[in-house]
């Protein structure tokens, strides 16, 4: 089996399941697998010193992003969330917002302080350029329905970690959005899941691993990483019918598009 090119557009390696191997190591590991780029979601500030181990290590091959996970807004609190968009006027490396998003399926407490942290995050968005990777569980309608009402033609962003039915898909791609797939495809049971991913147009697909969560069907290591990229890769060739390197080949591609404008070093 050939070593292809991947971008993983989704894993939060510095999380401490993962961080057994250095950032050094962890590169050196990953470009033997064809991983060429692995980009980082923020979920809260107190990882940022985390993740930024990682992007020293190798600003081209480790990017960040900055954001606030739905589930830590609470946590965080307003004026800290606010308080965050110093280090987008300082600090110029960030390649988009995000993880930011609403999820329901954990708790339905704080819905209102999730609606407002994601409206801060999307005029960031909107402010600075930078694509916006959204969450949304149990949230999925009421969250392309905020996008509707912010779309303006000038939102780039993702849906990662994509679980929707037909209907919610045409609703974020008519919004020129892309939809980010992961391990979910790799279970044969995931059939309604599936046959939506196998409809999408190819070119508005990225690839994710969401490490250390959501490992694919038979992964044998502890904790799911990037490594994993490839398994997902070559499950989402065979669902779709593409010739393996094809589909890596626009998948490259489609990411640097959605990632890579304007993104300053």
């Amino acid at each position: 089996m050939a070593t292809l090119p991947w971008i993983d557009t989704h894993a939060h390696i510095y999380d401490i399941s993962l961080s057994d191997k250095s950032p050094q190591l962890w590169y050196e590991k990953l470009k033997k697998e064809g991983i060429q780029q692995v980009y980082m979601p923020s979920i809260s500030s107190k990882y940022l010193d985390a993740m930024e181990l990682f992007r020293k290590n190798n600003p081209s091959f480790f990017k960040s992003m900055l954001g606030v996970h739905p589930c830590y807004v609470q946590e965080e609190g307003l004026k800290k969330i606010l308080n965050l968009e110093s280090l987008l006027q300082k600090k110029h490396f960030y390649i988009a917002i995000g993880e930011t998003g609403l999820d329901f399926f954990h708790s339905t407490k704080y819905k209102e302080l999730q609606y407002e942290a994601l409206t801060i995050q999307i005029n960031w968005a909107k402010k600075y350029n930078l694509p916006l990777v959204l969450h949304g569980r149990a949230s999925l309608d009421q969250l392309i329905e905020v996008l509707k009402r912010e779309q303006d033609g000038n939102i780039r962003a993702v849906f990662h970690c994509f679980t929707g039915n037909v209907k919610q898909a045409k609703e974020i791609l008519n919004l020129g959005f892309y939809i980010g797939v992961g391990g979910m495809i790799t279970f044969f049971n995931k059939r309604l899941l599936r046959n939506v991913i196998a409809t999408l147009p190819i070119d508005r697909i990225v690839l994710e691993t969401d490490s250390p969560f959501l490992a694919p069907a038979k992964y044998k290591e502890k904790h799911n990483s990037p490594l994993s990229l490839p398994i997902i890769g070559y499950a989402l060739s065979q669902l779709m019918g593409i010739p393996i390197s094809d589909l890596a080949r626009q998948l490259i591609k489609n990411s640097l598009k959605l990632f890579s404008s304007d993104v300053r070093e």
